[in-house]
Order: C-alpha cells, then sequence, then structure tokens
C-alpha cells in the first residue's frame, strides 16, 4: 500500500485589465454619483477553503444577490473567482493594482471638481482598509479625499 502526497500549487495570477466597475452594476448605475465598485465571489463560493465573508449567516448565503441579474453568467462568475482567486493567493499584488486604480479614479474626480463613490465590498466582506495598511502602509480613506467609501458589514469590530 503506498501513500500519495497532494501537493497544492497555488494558482497564477490572472490577469485583469481593471479589478473596479462604474458602469456594470445595475444597481450602483442609479445613485446620483460616480460608484466604483468591486465584485469578489462571495462566501464560500469560490471553493478551495476561501471564505470572503466571515460572518455571513446561513439566511445571509442563502438570500446572496451575488448570482442574480448579471451574476448569474458564466463569464461573470469567470471574472470574479479570477478576482477572488487574484486576492486570495496574491494579496499584496491584488492590492497594489487596486490601488492604482483608487488612485486613478481619485485623480479623476479631482480634477473634475466632484467626489466619487467607492464599494470594495460589493459582493464580500473583507477589511480592505486594514489590508492595505498592512501591506502598502497606505490609509485609503485619508489618503484619497475626492473618494468616499462605503461598505456594509455584519461584523461590528470593523
Amino acid at each position: 500500500m503506498t501513500t500519495e502526497k497532494v501537493i497544492f500549487v497555488k494558482p497564477q495570477w490572472v490577469e485583469i485589465e481593471s479589478l473596479m466597475h462604474h458602469k456594470s452594476n445595475p444597481k450602483t448605475n442609479k445613485n446620483q454619483m460616480r460608484t466604483y465598485t468591486l465584485s469578489l465571489l462571495p462566501s464560500n463560493q469560490a471553493g478551495e477553503g476561501i471564505n470572503t465573508c466571515a460572518h455571513a449567516s446561513a439566511m445571509c448565503k442563502a438570500l446572496c444577490l451575488a448570482f442574480t441579474g448579471h451574476g448569474k453568467f458564466n463569464k461573470t462568475i469567470k471574472a470574479r473567482k479570477d478576482r477572488t482567486l487574484n486576492f486570495w493567493y496574491h494579496k499584496k499584488r491584488f492590492l497594489a493594482q487596486l490601488n492604482n486604480e483608487l488612485e486613478r479614479a481619485n485623480r479623476l474626480a479631482s480634477k473634475r471638481g466632484t467626489k466619487y463613490a467607492v464599494r470594495l465590498n460589493t459582493l464580500s466582506d473583507i477589511d480592505f482598509i486594514y489590508l492595505f495598511k498592512k501591506y502598502l502602509k497606505i490609509d485609503i480613506i485619508s489618503t484619497y479625499t475626492s473618494l468616499w467609501f462605503y461598505d456594509y458589514t455584519p461584523n461590528l469590530q470593523r
């Protein structure tokens, strides 16, 4: 009898042109201000032991909007999974790309003399403010003064 070793191979980085979008979310398109959103797969939908919503209740998982509207299409699900795997396994690189996109949005809003909204947890519940500080030493709230960040979370510690 032989025992086989299972070796985990970290998924490779998938090139993604833009992590955030401001035109593809029908709900935020109704906002009066331009809103950038980041959509990862929610909860444990990406598999591989990944959980992007550690505090999600059974009811939250059952009622999640992730697979309604455009979210039910394979192309959308794959894009969300690619972003989720990039985030999970290549955190610093993911955050660096996200930071570049935030910087670009902030510069554009400032140039236009306006503010833009940013929702980094469209379908997830991740403390991005903490992660930016930890990995990139950036406080995105005070750095990007033309961006208004908003979030929803059941985690009262955040």
